[in-house]
């Protein structure tokens, strides 16, 4: 990897803010990395269904520290998909919080959102061909990072897991635990975000592997505090 350190600016709110940010190389040529990428980030991957009316859910989370949304919603239709993008990317953008869109290139491509694949879901060189070089794009690798090889010059992260064993995702692979985690984020040349099986219970061995990001859902959405629970999971150990 290839690293610049520099200073932006940018206008919020009237304000100028001054930040520094990181760029990596890429084959379209240093390209920003996506901001929460540059920190350890709250990563919440949607319920599925989701519904216009879990945005309130949504929003405590956000306001307790999650960084990164991600829509995943097996159940929908591509229509449906594309009008729960809609309604959220306006919300999220409030909050500065990106949205990402599992496996749906159409709709990331018509609403200029960010892509997740799975091994199985589409070609990341397309997808990037397709979306341009400001799209975050990511791509599940389960524990075995050889499988981003051919790509690592095409997406912006990895997704590994599961870590622990999971109830979001009945077809998950086997879980591999935060030792072999801990291996992966050193060995991988790609940000890694965490994924599978992490709660508050379990969030600071997780923490302590050194990914960039820590992938969670059910650990939200089925708790009654979502706000008190983004911020555990966000803590630092």
């Amino acid at each position: 990897m290839i690293y610049d350190y520099h200073l932006s600016v940018s206008h919020l709110d009237n304000r100028i803010v001054f930040y520094s940010s990181v760029r990596l190389a890429s084959y379209h040529g240093y390209p920003p990395v996506h901001s929460w990428l540059q920190r350890k980030s709250l990563y919440l991957i949607t319920q599925s269904p989701f519904k216009r009316a879990h945005w309130p859910i949504l929003e405590k989370a956000i306001q307790g520290g999650v960084a990164v949304v991600q829509l995943r919603d097996k159940t929908a239709t591509q229509s449906d998909l594309k009008d729960m993008a809609l309604f959220l990317k306006p919300r999220l953008s409030a909050y500065g919080v990106p949205l990402i869109i599992n496996d749906h290139l159409e709709v990331a491509k018509a609403l200029q959102l960010g892509l997740h694949l799975g091994l199985e879901d589409g070609c990341p060189r397309e997808a990037r061909s397709i979306l341009g070089p400001e799209r975050c794009i990511g791509l599940t690798v389960h524990r075995w990072l050889s499988e981003s090889d051919a790509v690592a010059d095409v997406i912006d992260y990895v997704g590994c897991g599961p870590v622990f064993n999971t109830i979001t995702k009945p077809d998950a692979k086997p879980s591999f635990g935060v030792d072999v985690l801990s291996r992966l984020c050193q060995d991988s040349t790609l940000p890694v975000v965490a994924i599978g099986g992490i709660g508050v219970h379990n969030i600071e061995s997780v923490w302590r592997a050194e990914p960039n990001a820590v992938a969670v859902s059910s650990a939200i959405w089925t708790n009654p505090n979502p706000m008190l629970t983004a911020q555990k999971l966000s803590a630092m150990p």
